[in-house]
């Protein structure tokens, strides 16, 4: 899998269902608060996989939906290189 072309395609598809309802909700902030340090010490799996069934597509999953979420906010994010803003 080649992450940066999934998040390329995923994210702004993301970044349009949070736009549509009217923007980033404190929840969504949170979510993204939290999933902070699960990246950071899970991130790898991303790239190698993870060795538990589905970790690697929940953490997909969760990292789209926070890039998705910071690229609602002003300024948008910037992630390997790619920026999006919504």
């Amino acid at each position: 899998m080649h992450l940066l072309l999934v998040l390329e395609v995923a994210v702004p598809l993301r970044a349009h269902e949070i736009r549509n309802r009217n923007g980033p909700s404190d929840w969504d902030l949170q979510r993204c608060r939290e999933f902070a340090p699960v990246l950071a010490s899970k991130g790898d799996a991303l790239q190698y996989g993870a060795k538990k069934k589905g970790e690697t597509a929940d953490l997909m999953a969760r990292l789209i939906d926070a890039l998705a979420v910071l690229a609602c906010m002003p300024g948008g994010v910037t992630f390997l290189g790619q920026h999006w803003e919504a």
